[in-house]
């Protein structure tokens, strides 16, 4: 008897597709009966020639599945390539899955003491390497824990810290970019532009757009098995003569809070002026507890993609508790057609410890342009937005 499943034969070869091997069903004249499985061999990279520079920050991006994490697999020696060659002038830190640089069963300190940097360099230097892993990973106090008892985000920092923490002068990381929060984020961030001016050689795969176009010397496009695009970062036209826009909005009715902080109103005004149609996201915060340190942000994203983030430019000292307002302004002008969603964070610290506050679906923002048939542009929305939050001021209770 048989059911509706896949059988094991189709099951097979379902799995030798998804290793980039195509299955064809060959007929024995000898055995009319009988059907076998012969394969034939497919490529998930093919024709790729490129040299990489020296202190370059070199980005791989294009569609899931594109080959962006068997080109850096490539690089790193990690699996071979089935023709042509690969030379590498220098020692390469890598990050290419989660558990990539570490062993479980040990602490964080034996991690670090095994690891290849810190046994190649000084004593001194290996001290100060181990210091500062510890101090960028956030992870004072768990350094002679097992990291079999740590959360997924303490085991990723490690990781991350043990990449970027390293004297290797050639680095490479697959999208690293939705490891922590939006702090370790930003970190992340500050720390590639040191190892940039520093002359490190970056090559990192990531689908963040807004991200690539601020840390990007270069972008690798890969598609169809090869490289479809290699350019500099790009830059945004602006197109406004000939297109209108149309939009509105849903705001959430979740107002969240914590021990220490809550968001207590949420609304949203249009606005016109010289630069165009833009929105003022209007928020209000109440400190509920005494001498905290709090910082806001926001995050726009489209299908699930982070599109853009920004980050209130400095912490805001509450020594009383009571409510404060804080405004970021979104030009309409430069989203193209479609559907984004706006979250709002708030890190707020009392002392070392740290309480974090999310409005995940904060905002709905629905954009429809309707631009003349002649004068059509391209999406818009494809590098990053260099808007912050304008102003943090006691609101009027």
């Amino acid at each position: 008897m048989m059911d509706g499943g896949a059988q094991p034969g189709e099951a097979w070869r379902s799995l030798l597709r998804m290793a980039g091997i195509e299955p064809r069903v060959k007929r024995h004249d000898d055995e009319p009966h009988i059907q076998r499985a012969i394969t034939v061999p497919g490529h998930i990279l093919r024709g790729i020639s490129v040299d990489i520079e020296r202190g370059s920050v070199t980005c791989l991006t294009g569609p899931s599945g594109c080959g962006k994490s068997v080109f850096l697999k490539i690089l790193a020696r990690v699996i071979a390539p089935t023709s042509g060659r690969v030379e590498i002038y220098g020692e390469i830190a890598r990050l290419l899955a989660s558990g990539d640089n570490v062993d479980a069963r040990m602490t964080a300190h034996e991690n670090i003491q095994s690891s290849p940097h810190y046994r190649a360099v000084s004593p001194e230097v290996a001290e100060r390497y181990q210091a500062e892993v510890i101090d960028f990973a956030e992870l004072q106090g768990f350094e002679h824990v097992p990291l079999r008892t740590y959360s997924t985000g303490m085991l990723m920092r490690l990781n991350v810290a043990l990449t970027l923490c390293s004297a290797a002068p050639i680095i490479l990381m697959d999208d690293v970019f939705g490891v922590g929060d939006i702090g370790f984020q930003q970190k992340i961030v500050e720390k590639l532009h040191a190892l940039r001016s520093d002359g490190r050689t970056l090559v990192i795969a990531s689908s963040d757009d807004a991200l690539i176009d601020r840390i990007a010397t270069r972008i690798l496009t890969l598609g169809n098995g090869g490289i479809v695009d290699d350019s500099p970062p790009g830059r945004l036209a602006i197109h406004r003569a000939h297109s209108t826009a149309e939009f509105d909005w849903n705001v959430s009715e979740n107002l969240p809070e914590n021990d220490v902080i809550a968001l207590r109103t949420m609304h949203v005004d249009s606005c016109r002026d010289a630069d165009g149609t833009h929105l003022d996201v209007g928020l209000t915060f109440e400190a509920k507890v005494p001498g905290v340190r709090c910082r806001p942000s926001i995050t726009v994203r489209r299908e699930k993609k982070v599109l853009f983030r920004s980050l209130y430019p400095e912490h805001v000292e509450l020594s009383n508790t009571g409510r404060f307002g804080c405004a970021v302004r979104l030009p309409l002008h430069l989203l193209s057609s479609g559907t984004y969603v706006v979250t709002v964070d708030m890190h707020t610290y009392i002392g070392t410890d740290l309480y974090q506050l999310k409005a995940r679906d904060a905002i709905t923002l629905h954009v429809r342009h309707e631009t003349e048939a002649s004068e059509r542009t391209q999406p818009l929305l494809n590098v990053s937005f260099p808007w912050e939050l304008e102003s943090m001021a006691e609101a009027t209770v």
